[in-house]
């Protein structure tokens, strides 16, 4: 396993607003001082999801410090329905409206080709 890479007390960040359904939620991402994702935080309007989005976000934030991309980890986030659910453009859930928007944000807005938004193969389980 990769060491951990862990960010000065200053950092800088970016915060996205984003909706799914009725649910509001807002992802902020700190960045290395190489401009690397490296960690990510979300607050939600509703109390019903906030300790789900706050794992998911501190999960997120493990992978990107053990030198995962944002790219990779918004791949394996992205297509995943479950409820909350909104409409395609907001996303089939929380985690997918995550990743629809920071993928779309990594092309400028462009959408991805589809070999680029498939989702990718599981990964591998280790032992111990």
């Amino acid at each position: 396993m990769t060491d951990r890479h862990r960010l000065p007390p200053t950092r800088r960040g970016e915060t996205h607003r984003l909706q799914c359904g009725k649910v509001r939620f807002y992802v902020t991402v700190n960045y290395d001082s190489e401009g690397k994702a490296r960690e990510m935080f979300g607050k939600c309007n509703t109390a019903d999801f906030q300790g789900w989005l706050d794992v998911l976000c501190e999960t997120g934030s493990l992978y990107l410090q053990r030198d995962g991309t944002m790219q990779e980890l918004m791949r394996h986030w992205r297509g995943h329905r479950f409820e909350p659910s909104g409409v395609l453009k907001e996303g089939s859930s929380i985690v997918d409206a995550i990743a629809r928007h920071f993928m779309d944000d990594e092309n400028n807005g462009a959408a991805l080709p589809p070999s680029a938004a498939a989702p990718p193969p599981p990964l591998p389980l280790r032992d111990g």
